[in-house]
Protein backbone atom coordinates (compact mmCIF):
# COMPACT_ATOMS: atom_id res chain seq x y z
CA UNK A 1 0.00 0.00 0.00
CA UNK A 2 1.23 3.24 -0.94
CA UNK A 3 1.45 5.94 1.67
CA UNK A 4 2.38 9.09 -0.76
CA UNK A 5 -0.40 11.54 -1.05
CA UNK A 6 -1.84 12.72 -4.53
CA UNK A 7 -1.11 16.44 -5.23
CA UNK A 8 -3.77 18.85 -5.23
CA UNK A 9 -2.17 21.08 -7.29
CA UNK A 10 -0.48 21.10 -10.57
CA UNK A 11 0.92 23.95 -13.25
CA UNK A 12 4.04 25.16 -15.10
CA UNK A 13 6.30 28.03 -15.35
CA UNK A 14 6.50 29.93 -18.25
CA UNK A 15 9.95 31.45 -18.24
CA UNK A 16 8.77 33.39 -22.02
CA UNK A 17 6.35 35.15 -19.86
CA UNK A 18 7.72 35.50 -16.34
CA UNK A 19 4.24 33.65 -15.17
CA UNK A 20 3.38 30.73 -12.71
CA UNK A 21 0.26 29.16 -13.71
CA UNK A 22 -1.48 26.90 -11.71
CA UNK A 23 -4.60 24.62 -11.77
CA UNK A 24 -6.06 21.91 -9.78
CA UNK A 25 -6.88 18.95 -11.93
CA UNK A 26 -9.46 17.68 -9.17
CA UNK A 27 -11.89 19.29 -7.23
CA UNK A 28 -10.13 20.92 -3.72
CA UNK A 29 -12.16 22.15 -0.95
CA UNK A 30 -10.73 24.39 1.49
CA UNK A 31 -13.38 25.30 4.63
CA UNK A 32 -11.07 24.54 7.80
CA UNK A 33 -8.08 26.03 8.71
CA UNK A 34 -6.37 22.83 8.67
CA UNK A 35 -6.83 22.33 5.05
CA UNK A 36 -6.36 25.95 3.71
CA UNK A 37 -2.48 25.71 5.66
CA UNK A 38 -1.84 22.23 3.89
CA UNK A 39 -3.03 24.00 0.93
CA UNK A 40 -1.09 26.48 0.64
CA UNK A 41 2.13 24.54 2.17
CA UNK A 42 1.90 22.52 -1.23
CA UNK A 43 1.82 25.81 -3.09
CA UNK A 44 4.91 27.16 -2.10
CA UNK A 45 6.52 24.24 -1.21
CA UNK A 46 6.09 22.86 -5.04
CA UNK A 47 5.65 26.30 -6.71
CA UNK A 48 6.30 29.32 -5.47
CA UNK A 49 9.98 27.94 -3.45
CA UNK A 50 10.37 26.38 -7.56
CA UNK A 51 10.18 29.62 -9.14
CA UNK A 52 13.08 31.99 -10.03
CA UNK A 53 12.83 35.71 -8.51
CA UNK A 54 9.51 37.51 -8.76
CA UNK A 55 7.07 36.57 -11.21
CA UNK A 56 3.05 36.72 -12.58
CA UNK A 57 0.68 34.33 -10.63
CA UNK A 58 -2.15 32.80 -13.11
CA UNK A 59 -4.69 30.98 -11.35
CA UNK A 60 -7.13 28.82 -12.61
CA UNK A 61 -9.91 28.41 -9.99
CA UNK A 62 -12.43 25.91 -11.41
CA UNK A 63 -12.50 23.10 -9.13
CA UNK A 64 -10.87 24.84 -5.94
CA UNK A 65 -13.87 25.76 -3.20
CA UNK A 66 -12.93 28.38 -0.63
CA UNK A 67 -15.69 28.38 2.03
CA UNK A 68 -16.21 32.25 3.14
CA UNK A 69 -15.45 31.51 7.39
CA UNK A 70 -12.00 30.91 5.99
CA UNK A 71 -11.41 33.91 4.78
CA UNK A 72 -8.71 35.11 7.00
CA UNK A 73 -6.60 32.25 7.20
CA UNK A 74 -6.75 32.38 3.35
CA UNK A 75 -5.21 36.24 3.78
CA UNK A 76 -2.66 34.99 5.95
CA UNK A 77 -1.41 31.91 3.73
CA UNK A 78 -1.12 34.06 0.52
CA UNK A 79 0.48 36.59 3.03
CA UNK A 80 3.07 33.78 2.94
CA UNK A 81 4.39 34.87 -0.22
CA UNK A 82 3.27 38.13 -1.50
CA UNK A 83 6.54 39.47 -2.01
CA UNK A 84 7.66 37.14 -4.51
CA UNK A 85 4.64 38.17 -6.81
CA UNK A 86 4.41 40.83 -9.51
CA UNK A 87 0.57 40.32 -9.36
CA UNK A 88 -1.83 37.32 -9.33
CA UNK A 89 -4.45 37.41 -11.53
CA UNK A 90 -7.23 34.70 -11.22
CA UNK A 91 -10.00 33.06 -13.42
CA UNK A 92 -12.63 30.59 -13.87
CA UNK A 93 -13.88 31.08 -10.04
CA UNK A 94 -17.28 28.57 -9.30
CA UNK A 95 -20.56 29.76 -8.59
CA UNK A 96 -20.27 29.57 -5.07
CA UNK A 97 -18.31 31.79 -1.62
CA UNK A 98 -14.75 30.74 -3.39
CA UNK A 99 -14.74 34.84 -5.32
CA UNK A 100 -16.24 35.85 -1.65
CA UNK A 101 -13.52 34.61 0.29
CA UNK A 102 -10.83 35.17 -2.41
CA UNK A 103 -11.89 39.11 -2.33
CA UNK A 104 -12.22 39.10 1.57
CA UNK A 105 -8.63 37.73 1.52
CA UNK A 106 -7.44 40.30 -0.42
CA UNK A 107 -9.35 43.26 0.87
CA UNK A 108 -7.25 42.06 4.10
CA UNK A 109 -3.97 42.24 2.29
CA UNK A 110 -5.12 45.19 0.54
CA UNK A 111 -4.36 43.54 -2.83
CA UNK A 112 -6.79 43.68 -6.02
CA UNK A 113 -8.30 40.03 -6.29
CA UNK A 114 -8.41 40.55 -10.23
CA UNK A 115 -10.59 38.20 -10.68
CA UNK A 116 -11.37 37.46 -14.71
CA UNK A 117 -14.07 35.45 -16.23
CA UNK A 118 -11.39 33.51 -18.42
CA UNK A 119 -7.60 32.32 -19.00
CA UNK A 120 -7.18 34.93 -22.16
CA UNK A 121 -8.55 37.96 -19.92
CA UNK A 122 -6.31 37.29 -17.33
CA UNK A 123 -3.58 36.91 -19.72
CA UNK A 124 -4.29 40.26 -21.33
CA UNK A 125 -4.38 41.89 -17.66
CA UNK A 126 -1.13 40.53 -16.99
CA UNK A 127 -0.02 41.65 -20.39
CA UNK A 128 -1.63 45.31 -19.17
CA UNK A 129 0.41 45.12 -15.87
CA UNK A 130 3.40 44.71 -17.54
CA UNK A 131 3.14 47.50 -20.15
CA UNK A 132 2.38 49.89 -16.69
CA UNK A 133 4.78 48.65 -14.94
CA UNK A 134 7.54 49.05 -17.49
CA UNK A 135 6.20 52.67 -18.35
CA UNK A 136 6.52 53.87 -14.48
CA UNK A 137 9.35 51.78 -14.19
CA UNK A 138 10.92 54.10 -17.63
CA UNK A 139 9.71 57.33 -15.69
CA UNK A 140 10.77 56.29 -12.36
CA UNK A 141 14.17 56.50 -14.51
CA UNK A 142 13.68 59.75 -16.57
CA UNK A 143 12.84 61.26 -12.84
CA UNK A 144 16.16 60.00 -11.46
CA UNK A 145 18.28 61.51 -14.22
CA UNK A 146 16.49 64.31 -14.24
CA UNK A 147 16.20 66.81 -17.08
CA UNK A 148 17.36 65.82 -20.67
CA UNK A 149 19.47 67.95 -23.22
CA UNK A 150 15.60 68.41 -24.66
CA UNK A 151 14.85 70.31 -22.06
CA UNK A 152 14.68 74.14 -23.09
CA UNK A 153 14.28 76.28 -20.23
CA UNK A 154 12.04 79.66 -21.16
CA UNK A 155 13.88 82.47 -22.41
CA UNK A 156 14.81 85.28 -19.56
CA UNK A 157 13.23 88.35 -20.25
CA UNK A 158 11.15 87.90 -22.90
CA UNK A 159 7.21 88.34 -22.67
Amino acid sequence: MSNTKSKQVAGQFEQDQNILHLWFPEQVVLRDERRVTTFFDEVIEDWINTSPGSFYLLVNYQNLHIAAQVADCYAANIKRFQHRLLGTFRYGIPADFTGVAVSLGNMKLQASANLFPDEATARAAINQERTRGKAGLAKDEARRRGPTENFAAPPVGRK
